[in-house]
């Protein structure tokens, strides 16, 4: 079985499942989250053991150990905080998939200039921007579908007269400093972990999804996406709001 065969029918189990989960919520959620973050800490914590076999443990390593435990630990929780507010469950994973397709996309078609050659050197430049474009399209979209359901229209109005009426300068503003900053994020924790991987020498995190690598390859944008939940608070708290 090709390796691409591999990465479709393994998406067609994976995505669906989570989806479900996601829709189900209550203990189904708990479930996900939890289930999540014990084999997350479980593929990092095998990383590092096989670098450990290899060439043993520094003092900078098992800071990057318990850092990187920390990381998932409140990537998670972050996430699991998210429990009553399903819609943005969902756009924290719109936000990993856009930024992941898009920048394959734009990155195949166009990709010229490398963005991280030592780190990455498969990812450009065109394909990080790409990333970007497609993720604050889509999620402004569906941001604008949500505004639509929640605008006071009635009767002979539609619903796509409700979308296009929640349109303005400023909405579209708010929405694409937003996602981009969250597109970024997850740019960022892909990277993250390409280094990650490249300083203990291994090309995927496992083999527990096939096609893809283990699940640390899969959530590294997600875990970062959470996090940046986290800087967004902080913002807030300093009066930045977006």
């Amino acid at each position: 079985m090709s390796e691409l065969l591999k990465r479709t029918l393994s998406s067609i189990v994976f995505v669906p499942g989570i989806l479900v989960l996601l829709y189900l919520g209550g203990v189904y959620f708990d479930a996900l989250c939890l289930g999540l973050s014990m084999v997350l800490v479980y593929e990092w914590l095998n990383l590092w053991r096989g670098y450990a076999v290899r060439k043993g443990l520094k003092f900078q390593e098992l800071v990057f150990i318990s850092v990187g435990v920390i990381y998932i630990g409140l990537a998670m929780h972050k996430f699991w905080t998210l429990k009553d507010i399903q819609h943005k469950q969902f756009m924290t994973f719109l936000i990993v998939w856009t930024t992941d397709v898009g920048a394959y996309i734009f990155g195949k078609k166009f990709g010229k200039t490398p963005f991280s050659p030592v780190i990455s050197p498969k990812k450009t430049w065109e394909g990080f921007w790409g990333g970007v474009c497609v993720c604050v399209v889509i999620c402004s979209a569906v941001m604008y579908a949500q505004l639509a359901e929640l605008l006071p229209y009635t009767g002979a109005s539609s619903f796509l007269y409700n979308f296009f009426s929640g349109i303005t300068l400023f909405s579209t503003l708010v929405f694409s400093i937003r996602f981009m900053f969250y597109s970024i994020f997850a740019h960022l924790g892909d990277l993250l972990e390409s280094w990650v991987k490249r300083y203990v020498g291994v090309k995927d995190s496992s083999q527990l999804i096939p096609g893809h690598g283990g699940f640390l390859d899969r959530f590294d944008s997600f875990l970062a996406v959470c996090c940046a939940y986290y800087v967004k608070d902080i913002l807030h708290s300093c009066g930045i709001f977006f």
